[in-house]
């Protein structure tokens, strides 16, 4: 995948249509530091937004999957309206970006699993000094902020794969990826729970 070919694709397609960077950013509710990464090639749209950004400058996903315009009007409407045309190359660039935000929702939920373990360590810790709720309450925080870290980054993937799925033969399913983790994250705000019932009883 040549980023800086379909960057000048992107923007030759920006300008046929007569569009600023900021127009086309605020068409697709993203910044114009994104867009102008993408038109240099330091950068790459995202699965989600790529359906969109198509239908913006005229053009087909294969078309800026592979920085290329359709030679004829029948061979764009074989790409634009049956999947079957999407090139190999094509499918390649999608598994691509759907397996690179699974993966980094994995990495950002194992973190936020270490994150909530820290934190019951940390409540553990100052209630031996303090004999109070007070590290309770801040090594829950401790897990807030880990559960927020990794409802934020399913989401992200969520909306990766559901884009991937639309043209995909075999389907990915969300909650196949994420439930293991849940679970955990589950069980380690479970101890939380446990931990408070203790502390209180103990205070």
């Amino acid at each position: 995948m040549d980023n800086r070919k379909i960057g000048y694709f992107i923007a030759d397609c920006r300008k046929e249509k007569q569009i600023t960077q900021q127009q086309l950013a605020d068409k697709l509710n993203i910044t114009n530091k994104a867009v102008s990464k993408w038109e240099t090639g330091n950068g790459f749209p995202d699965i989600s937004v790529l359906p969109d950004l198509a239908d913006i400058l005229g053009v087909t996903v294969d078309e800026i999957l592979r920085a290329k315009k359709s030679e004829n009007d029948q061979d764009l409407l074989d790409h634009k309206y049956n999947d079957k045309t999407i090139s190999n190359d094509s499918d390649n660039v999608m598994s691509y970006l759907v397996n690179k935000s699974i993966a980094k929702f994995r990495l950002m939920s194992s973190f936020s699993m270490i994150l909530s373990a820290f934190g019951i360590l940390l409540q553990f810790f100052i209630w031996m000094e303090t004999r109070n709720l007070t590290g309770w309450f801040f090594g829950s925080w401790l897990g807030i902020c880990g559960a927020g870290i990794f409802i934020y980054y399913r989401a992200l993937m969520k909306n990766q794969i559901l884009a991937y799925n639309k043209s995909a033969i075999n389907k990915i399913y969300v909650s196949d990826i994420s439930n293991p983790y849940l679970k955990s994250l589950v069980s380690i705000w479970g101890v939380m729970l446990f931990t408070l019932i203790f502390y209180i009883f103990n205070v």
